[in-house]
């Protein structure tokens, strides 16, 4: 994205670099280290055009910009916050903010810019009409880095951004500095770039995992807004929809599923099947049930003397996410090899619920599906459980949708969420639906496999993702000390979720069918979780 080849810079006589080259290529941070005057800032200043090379050449995006103008460069997508911040003191942080965005490509958009530097830095929103002079050093350098985003910029080059600040502030500036680059996402990327991108689904409760599970089998958590893996549900489920339409439906799991909740399903073998055992035969040989819902591994698995380590792909901190990316290029390559099957196909990724990471677009109302509000009057949590009318959406959450009756590049803008999924498939199916308020109300997305008049041959959407390398070993560190990933200990969602499992399989399969366990310790490990889940499956025949 950014070269530099052969730059040597003088301030008059003096001469600061000699004879510097390196890349930084998109989707990495670099970093650039070196004691006070070896010309660290010298070179940004060079970079950014407010100093000049003697010598040497500088490429932005493939296109010469050595001898623009600072503006231009701006302009180019070239952004620069500089060392001590260098503020307007006397104009407030919002005029120092819009500043920033003075270029007319960053003009048009600057409401909308400025609301998602807020959001990065919720500080400033409340300090927006305070003279920049009067911030402490931390909130300074958040205006500088706010302001230099303000451009829109394709990359930031930030100066000194930790100079004086107290640790805290440094955490916080270093977070939003992180994320996933593309190339280290590249399947679920390629299917972005490939098929449809959903820039404003929404999860259903503004709360954790079970809940907005839930929605997206029942549309109704049934008045719970924290987790309950433990407790049966009676609501009806798409599931029943699709079986009353005389269609078939299944699940895909490969360790803990949320699916056997729902009690009025049962637990045939053909509903509840495994992944790693089932998905590539049932598609290669196109015996794909017309609804499946496809759930991650939850728990890293220990390898035998038979089968390899399995390890967790739901993408939940702390697991590597890579194999996350290998399970979503599992699911779309065992489509895409089978054309005729992938022409009938609709594969839609999301994520259950936002992590709990600030959000600047609010998720507006919602009916509350069923009359049933939290606490629900069953409710046995050992917590004060917070009251909630389920009468608003949760947070959006990434959402792509695969097919090839959609054009390369789509983005939907439209307002989507979890239940929107239970709407497209009664309105494609022709179901007796909905559901309740919460389905009912929800948009659909049906429209969008008719905007095509024919489906995109194989030749123009990609045979298989990319994936990224797993080369780079796993490591896995517990107590300071490296482990094994299936020996890593259960966090506490981890063991919530096991024990309520343990116990929700034991009433359906009975106690006597697992009782060779019950003298056994409660798992402490994720492959002791593991092992403990395969022997409750299996007492349910699964």
């Amino acid at each position: 994205m950014l070269e530099a080849q052969g730059l040597n810079v003088l301030y008059g006589d003096y001469q600061i670099l000699w004879d510097v080259s390196f890349r930084a290529p998109e989707g990495e941070v670099i970093a650039i280290l070196g004691p006070n005057g070896s010309g660290k800032s010298t070179l940004m200043n060079t970079l950014s055009g407010l100093l000049r090379s003697r010598t040497g050449a500088i490429s932005f995006r493939g296109a010469r910009i050595d001898g623009l103008p600072p503006h231009k460069i701006v302009g180019q997508g070239l952004a620069h916050v500089l060392e001590r911040r260098r503020l307007f003191p006397y104009l407030t942080v919002s005029e120092n903010l819009l500043l920033g965005a003075y270029h007319p490509s960053a003009k048009a958009r600057r409401q909308e810019t400025l609301a998602d530097v807020e959001a990065l830095f919720p500080r400033l929103r409340e300090r927006r009409a305070q003279l920049a002079g009067t911030l402490s050093g931390g909130e300074q350098q958040m205006v500088a880095i706010g302001r230099g985003l303000m451009a829109r910029p394709a990359l930031l080059m930030i100066d000194e951004p930790f100079l004086g600040l107290a640790p805290k502030v440094i955490e916080q500036i270093a977070e939003v500095m992180q994320s996933f680059a593309p190339p280290q996402l590249p399947a679920i990327n390629q299917l972005a770039n490939e098929f449809c991108l959903c820039d404003h689904w929404f999860c259903e409760v503004p709360g954790p995992t079970m809940p907005n599970r839930m929605y997206i089998h029942a549309a109704t958590s049934e008045g719970y807004v924290h987790n309950a893996f433990k407790r049966d549900f009676t609501s009806k489920t798409i599931y029943e929809l699709v079986q009353e339409k005389g269609l078939t439906w299944t699940t895909y799991f490969h360790d803990l599923t949320e699916v056997l909740q729902f009690k009025n399903l049962g637990q045939a073998p053909d509903h509840f099947r495994r992944f790693e055992d089932r998905w590539s035969s049932d598609v290669a040989s196109g015996h794909l049930p017309n609804y499946v819902f496809i759930l991650p591994r939850f728990n890293n698995k220990k390898a035998t003397q038979t089968t390899p380590a399995r390890m967790a792909n739901s993408q939940h901190a702390p697991e590597d996410v890579r194999f996350g990316e290998h399970l979503i290029a599992d699911v779309y390559d065992a489509l895409a090899a089978n054309a005729d099957l992938f022409r009938e196909t609709a594969l839609i990724v999301t994520y259950d619920e936002h992590g709990g990471f600030f959000e600047h677009v609010a998720p507006g109302p919602a009916p509350n599906p069923d009359g049933q509000n939290s606490p629900n009057p069953d409710d046995v949590a050992s917590f004060n459980v917070p009251p909630f009318a389920f009468d608003r959406l949760g947070l959006r959450v990434p959402a792509v949708i695969v097919s090839p009756w959609i054009s390369k590049g789509r983005v939907l803008d439209r307002k989507l969420q979890h239940t929107s999924l239970i709407k497209t498939a009664t309105e494609l199916f022709g179901l007796a639906g909905p559901l309740n308020q919460r389905d009912k109300s929800a948009s659909s997305f049906a429209d969008l496999f008719s905007e095509l008049p024919a489906p995109r041959p194989p030749n123009q959407m990609p045979a298989k993702l990319t994936r990224p390398s797993l080369a780079q070993p796993v490591a896995s560190i517990a107590a300071g000390a490296p482990v094994d990933t299936a020996d890593e200990p259960l966090d506490s969602l981890g063991e919530e979720w096991v024990k309520g499992f343990a116990e929700l399989t034991a009433r359906r399969a009975g106690l006597s069918a697992i009782a060779a366990g019950a003298g056994t310790p409660f798992p402490r490990t994720q492959g002791e979780a593991s092992e403990l889940i395969d022997a409750h499956l299996k007492a349910l025949g699964l």
